[in-house]
């Protein structure tokens, strides 16, 4: 509770103005991502590229929430995009003391910041998929890569997995 009634004060003087400078306040969102005109989907993508721990820490919270809420996170981070730079710094403190966790992603690190930008905009602008679990993804991509059919059953008595379909008037019984 404690820290949360910190974060509004933090929160209220820097939308007042009596925020210490940028350099000095460890919620300040970096200037490439103040400035960014990437969508929440590139940014994502290109956390995950330059800054893997970030991202894989936002995208597991994420993935714990109901879907609703999934929904209004999104909106949120859209809309605060949709801001211009000026406004975006006073709204990401307000995203903050209701989603603290995924504010992480607009106060990515003084380092990180500058190759999310310039990454940010060689990805899609809508990509649902990067808020996926890796391994979830590594799957998805797997499974592009051949289309899932269902497979056909085995024949009475085969070993084999995944047998080929017969064609019609050459059905035989299997060997045992």
């Amino acid at each position: 509770m404690r820290a949360a009634g910190l974060v509004a004060v933090s929160a209220g003087l820097l939308a007042s103005g009596a925020g210490v400078a940028a350099a000095d306040d460890p919620n300040a969102v970096p200037e490439p991502i103040l400035a960014t005109q990437c969508s929440v989907d590139q940014l994502m993508a290109a956390t995950k590229v330059v800054d893997r721990p970030a991202y894989d820490a936002i995208v597991t919270k994420y993935n714990q929430e109901p879907p609703v809420l999934q929904e209004k996170i999104v909106e949120r981070m859209n809309n605060l995009l949709a801001k211009d730079p000026a406004a975006r710094q006073a709204e990401v403190d307000q995203f903050a003391i209701v989603f603290p966790y995924y504010a992480a992603l607009f106060r990515a690190q003084e380092s990180a910041a500058p190759g999310i930008a310039e990454q940010c905009g060689t990805f899609p602008a809508k990509d649902p998929a990067v808020w996926s679990p890796a391994t979830e993804q590594a799957t998805s991509e797997a499974e592009g890569a051949t289309p899932a059919t269902p497979a056909a059953p085995a024949a009475p008595g085969s070993d084999s997995a995944t047998p080929a379909a017969p064609t019609p008037g050459s059905e035989t019984p299997a060997a045992s």
